[in-house]
């Protein structure tokens, strides 16, 4: 989620509890102060990942001195449960530091697919976390086994996860995104950790494929899908073959052409599909 954006300034006499940091967004919590003092610094810090965010430093006065305007909240309903457990700043209830009123306000009849979206990430680092070490041979064997795609892949998921997931023609740095060979070394070496996220991603999900495949065939039950027709424009294939496919000198497609295919059955039900390029 989004970091909190500091609310207190250097100087400041800060109580336990005290509110130090307000939500950034939606997905994102407050920050209260652990301890009593005095802000020294508001600054940015820099991240596990390679990134930043600002961060607040107090030196504790040693009294643990509580602020005053703490206390119980007024539960009437559960909308103000909800706000409750968000201005109360409590992080976590299944995958990572994810916001947990943001868990919690869910509508039973629906699916939240925007939040499983975020979420589900959070879970994954967690999970390659505690998983690359226990199964790093595996790993290794499946890398060396799916080498003529896996790399590419995991290196463009890696490099668009840094610019915010923008499609690849939307990349701020022209380099990476012509695939020029300086900067995909630069990348592959400042991205490792990210690059062996995604590789674990794809180990856990044709580990997982494989062991329910196997037992649908010992149950007798075979699996149909859809065969794709076109390369997805936003995707590791047509960054690396972009030769193969009409684009302009900076790699940009020049636009969207679409080609109606109508497809009459024995019935005499009609199926129309779009294809764009």
């Amino acid at each position: 989620g989004a970091p909190a954006k500091p609310v207190v300034k250097v100087g400041d006499h800060v109580k336990t509890g005290q509110l130090i940091g307000e939500p950034g967004g939606f997905v994102s919590a407050p920050i209260h102060a652990s301890i009593s003092g005095t802000v020294k610094k508001v600054d940015s810090m820099l991240l596990s990942n390679g990134g930043s965010c600002m961060a607040v430093t107090i030196e504790s006065d040693g009294l643990n001195e509580k602020d005053e305007n703490l206390k119980a909240p007024e539960l009437t309903d559960f909308d103000s449960f909800i706000q409750a457990v968000r201005d109360s700043g409590i992080v976590g209830l299944g995958g990572a530091g994810f916001p947990t009123s943001v868990k919690l306000k869910v509508d039973p009849a629906k699916v939240d697919y925007g939040a499983i979206y975020r979420n589900r990430y959070q879970v994954l680092r967690k999970a390659y976390a505690n998983g690359r070490d226990r199964y790093a041979d595996e790993i290794a064997a499946f890398r060396a086994e799916n080498a003529a795609w896996l790399e590419n892949y995991a290196l463009f998921m890696s490099v668009k996860a840094k610019f915010g997931m923008v499609s690849w023609q939307n990349w701020p740095d022209d380099d990476i995104r012509l695939r020029k060979p300086e900067a995909v070394a630069a990348y592959t070496q400042e991205l490792q950790e990210d690059i062996g996220f995604w590789i674990f991603t794809q180990f856990l999900f044709f580990r997982q494929w494989n062991a329910l495949r196997d037992y649908a065939e010992e149950k007798g039950i075979g699996f149909i899908g859809d065969v794709p027709i076109y390369v997805a424009m936003d995707s590791g294939p047509s960054r690396r073959s972009s030769s193969w496919m009409k684009t302009g000198g900076r790699k940009r497609f020049p636009a969207a052409r679409r080609m109606p295919l109508t497809m009459t059955a024995s019935s005499g039900a009609t199926r129309s599909m779009i294809m764009t390029a």
